[in-house]
């Protein structure tokens, strides 16, 4: 039994060393722009969200593979509804800021986590069987089987020691012993309910456990932190301790499986009973607490993931926070998914409300990236994570995005159609009076060009009379007019492209102005389409 123990001990130590190989291979893997190994999170991909199908939040190559180091599902659901509703509070973002910028400096204690968390996968069913037994009314706790679960273990044994001493007939003993197994026998349904219930996580309550204990015996220098940890020791109960302890209980139940085992625990101590109301007893007094410690789990597990992502990019910077008037502005900034070898970074300032930067640019000369960019930045940043810029001030604000507007052949909807769904969201934001920064593809696409034009002017002066601010990314250099019209409102950007003995050079560069080069017929001719 002693070997047994200590070799279930080293096979746990050979899994935990074994994951935390796979973890820091995966991190050299994600650091040079590998992300097959990492969770895509494609359930998360919302249409009518405003920005995430655009930006690539969620799916292959995505902002979530990029961060998600989550090792429980209550962690990976928290990131991925804090990539989808961001922080729009000046503190609140400033304290998750301090969360992060601890966590990026305990990489011992995030790899920690993370391979204790892997050692057990959970999915979406496990919490719901955790709540539906947590749920359940109380049974065992009656009068009647606090009874009978004292009276009649003790006249049971009693009566086996007057037998011993031929005091009384074995057929006394006999009777109670068969009327102890009777009783089990009635409610053995219900046991086998909630051991099957409990069984079935075991591996899952244990990682809980171990998890708070790590949590537990940390230091944090971050205050929320600190009142996450505070939240695992409510009203002074140790949460690793009494987690512990149903996973001791639970084992008992195993016992039970053994059916000789079984028969003599049963049938002199009524086990079953004794067990269940045991066990009953834990989870009325822990029930409100265990899914406070599950969610503070969650909770931990959606920061490590965001600390990790911190300490891999010491590079980054965290963002400066203003509130009173509206403001993005970026230095160096680039896209976190862009190989660094690869990548271009840019300037970027926008100040104020009823503001429209009319973006122009040849075909991959850089407009849709850049876009993404701004959004993804701005979107780590209200998250509390660094960005991929050298300085980084903006002003908390919602989102939105029509880049890749698509037809509908299930609900019988055009291409066109559905961007003026789109755009007659964002309508609806400013009418309401919601602060929004919008970024906008090529609008109206679906229609003929004279009509485009007529419409994308209607459309931006409109912007510019509810106080919008945000870019349109455009080819038709035709609306660069409006900046003579609205000068107070409108700016003309651009990313250029030069054709130099027959060759095509882009770099990428944000400027000011008009883009004055078109390349479509140049890339037709070369790829021998005309």
């Amino acid at each position: 039994l002693f070997l047994v123990k200590v070799e279930i001990r080293t096979q746990r130590k050979i899994e935990y060393f074994n994951n935390r190989i796979q973890i820091n291979k995966n991190e050299i893997n994600q650091l040079n722009s590998k992300y097959d190994l990492f969770d895509q999170g494609k359930e998360f991909i919302n249409k009518e969200h405003p920005y995430v199908s655009d930006l690539d939040i969620f799916g292959n190559r995505s902002i979530f593979q990029l961060l998600n180091r989550s090792c429980t599902y209550g962690g990976r659901a928290l990131l991925s509804r804090w990539l989808s509703s961001p922080f729009y509070d000046k503190a609140e973002i400033y304290a998750r800021q301090e969360a992060v910028k601890n966590l990026s400096d305990k990489l011992e204690f995030n790899q920690q986590f993370i391979a204790t968390g892997i050692s057990d996968k959970e999915n979406s069913q496990d919490k719901d069987i955790i709540k539906e037994w947590l749920s359940e009314p109380a049974y065992f706790s009656s009068f009647y089987f606090k009874l009978i679960s004292v009276v009649l273990p003790i006249v049971t044994v009693f009566s086996f020691i007057l037998v011993m001493m031929n005091k009384i007939e074995m057929t006394v003993f006999n009777f109670l012993f068969l009327l102890q197994l009777g009783l089990v026998a009635r409610e053995l349904k219900k046991t086998n309910k909630i051991h099957n219930q409990l069984s079935r996580r075991l591996n899952t309550v244990e990682k809980y456990a171990s998890l708070i204990q790590l949590i537990e015996s940390e230091n944090f220098d971050s205050k929320k932190l600190n009142e996450l940890k505070e939240q695992l020791r409510n009203s002074g109960i140790n949460a690793s301790a009494s987690i512990t302890q149903l996973k001791k209980l639970v084992d008992l139940m195993d016992a039970r499986l053994n059916i000789i085992v079984a028969l003599l625990l049963n049938g002199t101590f009524l086990y079953d009973i004794n067990l269940m109301r045991r066990i009953e007893r834990w989870r009325i007094q822990h029930k409100d607490d265990f899914l406070n410690w599950i969610a503070t789990i969650a909770e931990f597990d959606a920061f490590v993931s965001l600390g990790m992502h911190a300490h891999n990019h010491p590079d980054y910077c965290f963002p400066v926070v203003e509130s009173d008037n509206f403001i993005l502005e970026a230095e160096q900034m680039g896209h976190p998914l862009i190989l660094s070898s690869k990548l271009v970074k840019n300037n970027y300032t926008q100040k104020g409300f009823s503001k429209v930067d009319l973006l122009t640019g040849a075909n991959m000369a850089g407009k849709s990236t850049f876009v993404r960019t701004i959004a993804v930045n701005l979107t780590l940043a209200m998250m509390g994570l660094p960005v991929c810029a050298d300085k980084f001030k903006f002003t908390p604000i919602l989102l939105f995005t029509s880049l890749r507007t698509n037809d509908s052949l299930q609900e019988n909807e055009s291409f066109f159609y559905a961007e003026l769904k789109r755009l007659q969201l964002l309508m609806k934001y400013y009418e309401n009076g919601q602060h929004v920064f919008f970024l906008l593809d090529e609008i109206l696409k679906g229609t003929n060009s004279k009509d485009q034009q007529a419409g994308s002017e209607a459309l931006i002066k409109k912007i510019v009379r509810l106080n919008g601010v945000g870019i349109v990314a455009t080819y038709d250099v035709e609306l660069s007019i409006l900046e003579q019209q609205l000068p107070q409102n409108i700016r003309n950007l651009c990313f250029e492209i030069t054709i130099k003995e027959d060759k095509l050079s882009f770099d990428y560069t944000l400027k000011n102005g008009v883009c004055a080069t078109m390349n479509a017929s140049f890339l037709m001719k070369h790829m021998d389409i005309t």
